[in-house]
């Protein structure tokens, strides 16, 4: 039976990316939303679109720009890899997760605060976020 490799540590802008996707989630799902409301239901421009020229079918015309926005696929991906990392957690570990990125519960003193509500320790706190971080680090392709 091989020897399990250490996991390679997070780097603090890793780290702070992960964090900010996770702290930011609600919001991005509006943005997501809205963005693809206005390509669905806005007037389609009149705008060459490369290396396919005018579009003159709205339909198509709305499906090439949602495939084109890159931003909106590279969020989209970064939502499904939240959702993916949730899943698989156990209850008391998506508690943490929901507390800590769902509910608010950030800041100064944050870990004692979770701490107390799920019965774990403030470092133990620290340990499943730290989890968390390297699950959504490995589903980005980051670790």
């Amino acid at each position: 039976m091989g020897v399990a490799q250490p996991q390679r540590r997070l780097t603090t802008g890793q780290r702070k990316y992960i964090e900010e996707i996770l702290e930011n989630r609600s919001f991005t799902e509006e943005q997501v939303e809205k963005v693809k409301e206005d390509i669905i239901y806005g007037k389609p421009p009149k705008k060459l679109i490369p290396g396919i020229g005018f579009i003159s079918d709205p339909t198509a015309h709305k499906a090439v720009e949602l495939q084109s926005q890159r931003w909106l696929v590279r969020v989209q991906e970064e939502l499904e890899a939240i959702d993916r990392v949730v899943s698989r957690l156990d209850e008391r570990y998506r508690e943490v997760y929901k507390l800590r990125y769902e509910e608010g519960y950030g800041g100064r003193g944050c870990w004692t605060r979770i701490g107390r509500k799920v019965g774990y320790s403030a470092r133990q706190c620290e340990r499943i976020n730290l989890y968390i971080l390297k699950e959504m680090a490995k589903e980005l392709g980051m670790g």
